[in-house]
């Protein structure tokens, strides 16, 4: 959005502030630090978003800024960064520290994946009580209770998945195009299925559940669909069936809902880490 962006530029002795792309100045101000300020003012009440500042030289510089609610503070950062290790240990953390996490998700610049992540965090946290209040009654283990902290704590709380479902994101999203025709299809597959066999090794390794099999008649069904057919089927057949595995576990391992919660912020958390990627490149 254009009005999401302004720039502060020297215009006849003083310092102007242009919305992008239009010729008429916002306002006119007598230094260009009065000007900067005033424009940060005006993208805070917008919700963020960039501002670049023109120097008498002609150079310019970019200021990305952001969303008063999301800043955090050094004792905010702390909150977030215990609470992150208590959900990565399956604890809960307490409300300071959730909190603070679910504003980190929204640091940086405005973007669609940030308008959609803060109002996930609200959504995830309605959906982790409801399932934990409703696990009793259905005798089936939804969620972990008491899991607000909204999408990171989903994220961290549910790494088999989640971490897979990132990393296949942001490896796809980074390389898309790269490979067309029909094997685009099967260099889909084949970086979701390792993403998820490197997301169940590093829940593993944390003391999380795992969600991939280990039973030895599972791996002897995959030898059976790699053993025929073109190469590209069998390479395809045999990530798919990990894929596969890895959500039917999933579905034990954290129910219906946590499942599809784990795969929500993964993705969420993997389009903020491609936004941000991009805006600060």
């Amino acid at each position: 959005m254009t009005n999401n962006v302004l720039h502060v530029r020297p215009d006849a002795g003083q310092w102007v502030i242009h919305v992008a792309e239009q010729p008429i100045p916002v306002s006119r101000h007598g230094t260009q630090a009065s000007a900067v300020e005033a424009a940060r003012g005006l993208l805070l009440s917008r919700g963020g978003g960039q501002l670049h500042v023109h120097e008498l030289s002609g150079s310019a510089r970019r200021l990305d800024v952001g969303d008063p609610n999301a800043a955090l503070s050094p004792a905010d950062a702390w909150a977030a960064a215990d609470a992150a290790i208590a959900r990565v240990r399956g604890e809960d953390a307490d409300s300071d520290g959730d909190a603070a996490m679910s504003r980190a998700l929204l640091l940086g610049p405005d973007t669609a994946s940030r308008r959609v992540a803060r109002s996930a965090n609200l959504w995830f946290d309605v959906v982790a009580i409801a399932a934990g209040l409703l696990a009793p009654v259905v005798g089936v283990s939804l969620l972990t209770p008491g899991l607000e902290g909204g999408v990171l704590a989903v994220f961290l709380s549910t790494l088999a998945i989640s971490l897979g479902v990132f990393l296949a994101f942001v490896i796809l999203a980074r390389t898309q195009g790269t490979v067309k025709g029909n094997y685009g299809g099967v260099y889909a597959i084949v970086v979701i299925a390792v993403a998820l066999v490197v997301s169940n090794g590093v829940a593993d390794a944390v003391g999380q559940s795992t969600t991939l099999t280990d039973d030895p008649a599972a791996y002897a069904d995959l030898e059976r669909l790699m053993s025929s057919g073109p190469w590209y089927a069998r390479v395809a057949a045999g990530a798919g069936f990990i894929i596969w595995t890895a959500l039917v576990g999933g579905a034990f391992v954290y129910g219906a809902v946590g499942l599809v919660l784990a795969i929500g912020s993964g993705v969420l958390v993997g389009w903020r880490a491609h936004d941000l990627t991009k805006s600060f490149a």
